[in-house]
């Protein structure tokens, strides 16, 4: 009989409940602006990493302050009277980012066209097969996209492990590789991540 074994390298709270946004305070202060002013259809975007360390840096009057490394970035995407807007927080510098007109009409299709199937859909934790067992993989250091979509019916919210998309474990095929590369979560996440590399490359969003 084929026994399924799950190989245990992260703590039990990532399984369960997942990341929050790490810029969770300057979201939240932001989207509840954007909520008070009757905007009720948002995306929120953030990528990170779980695992790494790094010393913080106080300024003058500890008012602000940042990690040595990259800083974290959030991307806010939001619908106002049929006109698409985007604009960039982060937390780890002094800065506050303009908000611009952006056409992300790719992004919302491909939501709202989908949406039934994002909810209901996983994506499967790494897996491969060794002496007739399959082992499932999980690690506590990883890259991983936060995407939380909000408007005046619901909100849903998923994360993308990167770790979960490596086509082999310890030089053996992950049996869920095919599968999670179709899911239309990760179909989501990179016509997102598409939109934002755009972005970035043409520098479009500047610094107030």
């Amino acid at each position: 009989m084929r026994i399924t074994h799950c190989v245990i390298l992260t703590l039990l709270f990532n399984l369960s409940f997942g990341q929050v946004f790490k810029n969770d305070s300057i979201i939240n202060t932001f989207t509840n602006n954007l909520t008070k002013n009757g905007i009720d259809t948002i995306l929120i975007y953030e990528a990170a990493y779980v695992g790494g360390l790094g010393p913080i840096v106080l300024l003058e009057n500890d008012s602000c302050y940042f990690a040595v490394g990259e800083p974290q970035y959030s991307y806010i995407f939001w619908k106002e009277n049929n006109q698409d807007y985007v604009s960039k927080l982060v937390t780890y510098d002094c800065y506050n980012y303009e908000a611009i007109t952006y056409d992300s009409d790719d992004i919302w299709d491909f939501y709202y066209n989908n949406k039934a199937r994002l909810k209901t859909e996983k994506i499967l934790a790494p897996s491969y097969v060794e002496e007739g067992d399959t082992l499932m993989v999980y690690i506590d250091h990883y890259s991983y996209s936060q995407i939380r979509f909000m408007d005046r019916r619901s909100t849903f919210e998923y994360e993308i492990n990167e770790f979960y998309f490596q086509d082999s474990i310890s030089d053996r095929v992950n049996l869920n590789y095919m599968r999670n590369m179709k899911t239309m979560r990760r179909k989501l996440q990179n016509i997102i991540d598409e939109q934002i590399l755009y972005i970035e490359d043409k520098q479009l969003i500047k610094k107030k």
